[in-house]
């Protein structure tokens, strides 16, 4: 059976562990053979060599570049964006797209002023530049830093495209050889949480597959599950003492609920807490060694009068299913993950809870009722195996463009 190009686009190989995600579909997929595309400048954090380079800088190089547009154009490659800025990112490298041979709009003239000023008299020059070439300029000016983004770079070389133009160049992406029935979302993030009903719009609008993380899946009736997967291969020996981690990283803070593991951590003393968070930041790799290390997990502590403000959220992220796979008891407000929607995540064994008191309490109960902790770890241990890189990749060979 001859595999497809599966092409696995995200703002940074980081988002939805999407490296992962490459390294997985190489593994076990009889259907694809992945690759990845980013578009922002990553410093790949915790990374092998070996999964880097599975990933494509496409605006890195004008070589690069020239090779998306190859593979835009080809029937059979398959496309599968993860966050909502995938959606923003698609119709950014259909903008570079269409700034290279043969593309008409790449030999468009576009006029460039200069004007300086010396001893009073002020000098004025145009210099007119087609569009491929002022692209080719940009792409090095960008490598070297002088873009700050990649929006300024668009507007280098389309200084005039409207909202209207944007839309109809999407429209034109989505159906130049039906690649719509080639492409498909992974929401992952806080901005399809902030605007999915117009993400959701598209999708329906051109019939596009998606899917969502369990804490997202109730803004979209049409998303399938599809959880981050792993394969942590950490053995350390535990703590001597019972321990719990946290882990809020830069984004530490009420929404997070670290206010109320602080508070937990000082009532009691008995219990060693581990929380790293802006102060005290270390690699994932690490996080990942102390989890293993420790006994419990507490991902994040939702109250329920902050649901709907920006950033807050109930349900599982990152942390817990770290935490999860690495066979230790998991602590989450899980408010807005639909267990009946949950498919071959429903279930999951997470301890719900929402507030300070009930934290302590359950706390108390892992640290010091052995056979408790003992029937929830061997839960945790065998559930973990939903989320390994064989599973998840059976999963998505038998849903993906379905």
């Amino acid at each position: 059976m001859n595999k497809k190009k599966l092409i696995i686009f995200a703002p940074t190989p980081v988002y939805g562990a999407g490296i992962n995600l490459v390294e997985a579909i190489n593994m076990y997929s009889e259907k694809y053979v992945a690759e990845g595309w980013y578009i922002d400048k990553s410093t790949y954090p915790f990374y092998s060599e070996k999964q880097k380079k599975d990933w494509k800088h496409v605006i890195g190089s004008f070589e690069n570049l020239s090779y998306v547009r190859k593979v835009l154009e080809k029937p059979d490659v398959y496309f599968f964006g993860i966050s909502g800025r995938a959606v923003e990112m698609l119709l950014n490298l259909y903008k570079f797209y269409v700034c290279l041979p043969p593309s008409p709009l790449a030999h468009d003239e576009i006029e460039i002023f200069d004007s300086f000023a010396y001893n009073g008299e002020t000098s004025n020059k145009t210099l007119k530049l087609e569009r491929h070439q002022l692209l080719e300029i940009g792409i090095g000016a960008s490598t070297a830093g002088c873009f700050p983004s990649i929006i300024e770079l668009l507007r280098l070389v389309f200084p005039n495209v409207s909202n209207t133009q944007a839309l109809s160049m999407l429209h034109n992406l989505l159906g130049h050889k039906k690649l719509n029935e080639r492409l498909a979302f992974w929401w992952t993030d806080s901005l399809y949480r902030k605007d999915f009903e117009n993400y959701n719009k598209i999708t329906e609008l051109y019939n596009i597959q998606t899917f969502a993380m369990l804490d997202l899946l109730r803004l979209s009736e049409k998303s399938l599950p599809l959880m981050q997967t792993y394969n942590i291969d950490a053995k350390e020996e535990k703590y001597k003492d019972f321990t719990v981690i946290h882990t809020p990283g830069h984004r530490e803070s009420n929404k997070k609920g670290t206010d109320v593991v602080k508070k937990v951590a000082k009532k009691l003393q008995d219990i060693k807490f581990n929380i790293y968070g802006k102060n005290s930041f270390v690699p994932n790799e690490q996080l990942v060694s102390e989890k293993v290390k420790s006994h419990v997990c507490v991902d994040k502590i939702t109250k329920d009068a902050m649901l709907g403000t920006n950033g807050v959220a109930g349900g599982p992220g990152k942390s817990a299913l770290e935490s999860i796979y690495a066979g230790i008891p998991t602590i989450c407000s899980m408010q807005e993950t639909l267990n009946e929607r949950a498919g071959r995540y429903k279930d999951i064994p997470i301890i719900d809870v929402r507030n300070e008191e009930d934290l302590e309490k359950e706390l108390i109960k892992l640290s010091t009722d052995k056979k408790y902790y003992n029937e929830i770890s061997n839960k945790v241990e065998e559930w973990a195996k939903v989320l390994t890189y064989e599973n998840t990749v059976k999963y998505l060979d038998e849903n993906l463009y379905k």
